[in-house]
Order: C-alpha cells, then sequence, then structure tokens
C-alpha cells in the first residue's frame, strides 16, 4: 500500500516475440595489425614494422612505454628460470656489519614496526648500518652532552658527591632519565 491506496495486482505478462531483444551478430575475430608483406618473411621485420607504425603515432600508450623503457635501459636485471618463472635475480647491497648499541637497535625496532617503507628502503639501498650508527653516535653524544650541562646547572658536583653520595646519586639519575626520554623523543621515536 502507498499512501493509503491498494495498487492493483496484475500478472506478468508473458514474453513474447517482440519484447525479446535480437540477438546480435557475434563480434568479428581482431584482424592481425600487419600482415606480412611479400618481402617480411618473419616475426622480427613485423615487429620492427609495427615499432616503425607506433612511433608515427604519438598516444599516452606509447609515452609512457617510452618513459618505462627508459628507465629499463639504465638497469642491468638478470633473471633466473624457477619453474616456468622468470625471476629477477635481486640482492641486498652488502653492508659493512657494525656494532650496535641500546639507541641503534630501538630505532632499528621503531622503524621496522612503524615505518616499514623507509626501513625497507634503507635496508635495499644499503644505507641501514649507516644510518644506525649514526643514530647511536648523535644519541650517545648528546645524552653527555646534555647531562653535563644540566648537570652544571643543577649544581651536582663532585662536593656533593664526596657530601651526600645517595643524593648526587638520585639526582643523577633523575637527569639521564631525563635526558634520554627527551633524546628519545627526538632521535629515535620521530
Amino acid at each position: 500500500m502507498i499512501s493509503g491506496r491498494s495498487l492493483p495486482l496484475t500478472p506478468p505478462r508473458p514474453l513474447t516475440s517482440s519484447a525479446v531483444p535480437p540477438v546480435r551478430s557475434r563480434p568479428r575475430p581482431l584482424e592481425p595489425l600487419l600482415k606480412p608483406s611479400a618481402d617480411c618473411n618473419g616475426r622480427k621485420k613485423m615487429l620492427r614494422a609495427c615499432l616503425q607504425n607506433r612511433k608515427n603515432e604519438p598516444t599516452m600508450r606509447t609515452r609512457r612505454e617510452h618513459h618505462s623503457m627508459k628507465g629499463l635501459l639504465k638497469m642491468n636485471i638478470t633473471y633466473s628460470q624457477q619453474g616456468d618463472y622468470l625471476l629477477p635475480d635481486l640482492t641486498v647491497p652488502e653492508e659493512m656489519p657494525m656494532p650496535q648499541g641500546k639507541y641503534a637497535s630501538l630505532r632499528k625496532t621503531y622503524l621496522m614496526k612503524h615505518h616499514y617503507g623507509l626501513y625497507l628502503n634503507l635496508l635495499t639501498q644499503g644505507k641501514l648500518n649507516a644510518h644506525l650508527t649514526e643514530i647511536q653516535e648523535t644519541a650517545s653524544r648528546r645524552m653527555a652532552q646534555i647531562t653535563r650541562q644540566m648537570m652544571a646547572a643543577e649544581g651536582i658536583d663532585e662536593a656533593l658527591k664526596a657530601k651526600d653520595p645517595m643524593k648526587w646519586t638520585g639526582l643523577v639519575n633523575n637527569i639521564q632519565r631525563s635526558v634520554e626520554e627527551q633524546i628519545l623523543r627526538e632521535l629515535i621515536y620521530n
């Protein structure tokens, strides 16, 4: 019921020959782009002629193909056959293994979990160890520098250490924790 009125129910009309759409004839199979002429004996000549015709017709497709071919010409990629497939022989460039400290391993874990694309880029370009070493050295240098500056600003010195070693230890630990928090925020988790 629509707005209080009932619609009359009519039986569906049977399909008649006039109601059936006409059957379209099947499309013709595509003719080859180039028919080999008498002087074209093989596939290579047909391909060359096809490429010549494409050069004369500038379309978006040929431009894209041109740019992709331009990029492929610069790269030397070798392939190995695995079953029926040709797979590219991609290898990661060799890097010198470097000892990693606390900050380097924290940075590596952070990149793997939260910035996986950047991690893979650094790994495949062979720059991951250099990046991690730089992070480790910078973090260690800044930790020592900021700790010294904060100790001087708060008046924590050797005299306090001799007079009250427990207070000195507590103050130095507080400074180190706050500096480490700052370094983690600025260098590691950034």
